[in-house]
């Protein structure tokens, strides 16, 4: 069972079409189904059926191809970081974390980490929860930072929470709201923003429950990314938003956090593998026991 034979059969569980896998990896068609005849002869089962217009994945191809997937990634990212050792290159720690919360508390924690192992390069990549889940599946990061419902992660990962904030309304430092009574009225009369539900399925739920709490499902509503987009209009004085206190450096906006009177949280977490070399224990307790 070589490499290329299972990168043929991920990208073809992708395309869904043998030709233009086929012209992906600059082979011919023949080549391709040769070599996914021998795969199946090695595995013992069929991984797709040929159709008219593609291919359809058996039940055991559609089960194999995500493992597939990791296992490459996983393989493509110790060679490079066994390439990277062998050329003298610095040690990196890889973070994916969601975008922004995180700059309320990563840029301390990293300056403290560097000060302690300056031969370290921390590389932080902002993503949406979405893509956080995408790349998770993959292994792609060291360290992935996000709302704790959307890390599904399995025992080969480390779990802990960073930090819990409550959730409450987010409005203009000039609107004259104090009080939860005083926010629960702004917000009857409020356009409401949410970030979409692909984005950050837990943020937009707790949003959306809040609002079912409290008997307003029919308020005025619009999604809109990025988060920036939704402080922006909020600083521009057309509507409100429910989201964590601390998802964003409010003050920078002119904004501030009332709460609703309701105890109600989220929990962001960090999640990575238990298998993960000493510089990555090292930065992922570091922020433990900072945060």
């Amino acid at each position: 069972m070589d490499l290329i034979s299972l990168k043929l059969f991920v990208s073809i569980a992708r395309t869904q079409n043998i030709t233009r896998t086929a012209q992906e990896f600059y082979m011919t068609q023949p080549v391709v189904s040769r070599r996914m005849q021998e795969l199946e002869n090695q595995l013992g089962f069929r991984l797709f059926f040929r159709r008219n217009h593609g291919v359809v994945l058996t039940e055991e191809g559609k089960e194999l191809a995500p493992v597939f997937e990791k296992a490459l990634a996983l393989i493509d990212q110790e060679i490079s970081r066994i390439k990277t050792r062998l050329q003298g290159q610095p040690r990196t720690v890889s973070i994916a974390a969601i975008t922004p919360a995180t700059n309320i508390f990563l840029p301390s924690v990293i300056g403290e980490f560097s000060i302690r192992y300056p031969d370290i390069r921390v590389d932080i990549q902002r993503l949406v929860p979405r893509k956080i889940m995408k790349e998770l599946r993959c292994g792609t990061y060291d360290i992935y930072i996000s709302c704790d419902p959307d890390l599904p992660i399995s025992e080969e990962w480390n779990v802990s929470p960073v930090r819990s904030d409550p959730v409450g309304l987010i409005v203009r430092e000039s609107e004259p709201v104090s009080s939860p009574e005083e926010a629960i009225s702004l917000l009857k009369k409020s356009q409401v923003y949410l970030i979409p539900m692909e984005d950050s399925p837990a943020t937009t739920r707790e949003s959306l429950d809040i609002l079912s709490l409290l008997g307003m499902e029919h308020v005025p509503k619009t999604e809109l990314r990025p988060i920036e987009s939704i402080l922006f209009n909020i600083a521009s004085g057309m509507g409100v938003a429910i989201l964590p206190d601390h998802i964003a450096p409010l003050d920078a906006f002119g904004l501030k956090f009332v709460s609703l009177g309701l105890d109600r949280s989220m929990c962001m977490s960090m999640v990575w593998r238990r298998d993960a070399p000493p510089e990555v224990q090292a930065f992922a307790q570091l922020l433990k026991a900072r945060i």
